[in-house]
């Protein structure tokens, strides 16, 4: 994907009269941004899921300490 997008960066680059060199290292340019992007797109997905696993810990154990704590004599 980021391969296909940087060639068309680079097609885009060299039809508006860019030098060649100047279009090719534009191109890179994109494609490694590209590629980190979707790296940061990849930790922040995983952090939402970890997030949400452990408030679901937390938020059951509370439960379950609130329900055997309501159960006890007074």
């Amino acid at each position: 994907m980021a391969t296909i997008l940087a060639g068309e960066v680079y097609d885009a680059l060299r039809a508006a009269n860019v030098p060649d060199e100047t279009a090719r290292k534009g191109a890179e340019a994109i494609g490694e941004v590209i590629t980190d992007v979707r790296l940061l797109k990849w930790m922040v997905a995983t952090n939402i899921a970890f997030s949400v696993t452990l408030l679901g810990a937390i938020g059951g154990i509370y439960l379950l300490i609130f329900n055997l704590m309501a159960r006890l004599p007074r």
